[in-house]
């Protein structure tokens, strides 16, 4: 696999965030075949752009926090990615990423030693907005995905990983 293949992003609370079309985005469990689980990171600047793989489309919020994919040609938005320490070990971290993903041995475990960079994507228009799972838990595939307003400190469903599959090389992210 390559980096155009793109890489999955997971929430601490074990759920990867897909794509619902144009209309938004919610969670689901880990599927290495699924097409909407995959995204690219196109530095700009300081920004970051986020892309659908397989799509015309890059994630945007607007000012309600609202998440959906603007079509190239429109204006193409950007996101600050800031570090945030997960306080997970390798053993926490596959115990977190294991249920409901049968095919754990699809991500490199070489990546997974190295998840403790984690990730609050903001957009830029406003730091205070996090990309985050809505709710309160306990979390299930289909939760929607918003940039909240607001910072619970690192909960679980605010902070994430960027993971790659097997053979795939390392994002080129902050702190990678």
């Amino acid at each position: 696999m390559t980096a155009d293949d793109g890489y999955l992003i997971v929430a601490l609370c074990g759920l990867v965030l897909t794509r619902a079309g144009f209309a938004g985005l919610t969670t689901a469990y880990m599927d290495r075949n699924a097409t909407g689980q995959r995204w690219q990171f196109v530095q700009s600047g300081g920004d970051w752009i986020i892309l659908a793989v397989g799509e015309e489309g890059s994630l945007v919020s607007d000012g309600d926090g609202n998440l959906s994919l603007a079509y190239a040609n429109e204006q193409v938005p950007h996101w600050n990615i800031a570090v945030v320490d997960s306080g997970l070990t390798f053993d926490a971290l596959q115990d977190l990423l294991t249920p409901g993903f049968a095919t754990i041995d699809s991500i490199d475990r070489s990546l997974l030693a190295g998840a403790s960079t984690a990730y609050a994507f903001r957009p830029t228009f406003d730091y205070d907005r996090n990309l985050n799972v809505l709710g309160d838990g306990p979390y299930n595939p289909g939760n929607p995905v918003a940039a909240f307003r607001g910072w619970s400190g690192g909960a679980n469903n605010e902070i994430w990983l960027v993971l790659a599959a097997a053979g795939q090389p390392r994002p080129n992210l902050p702190g990678g």
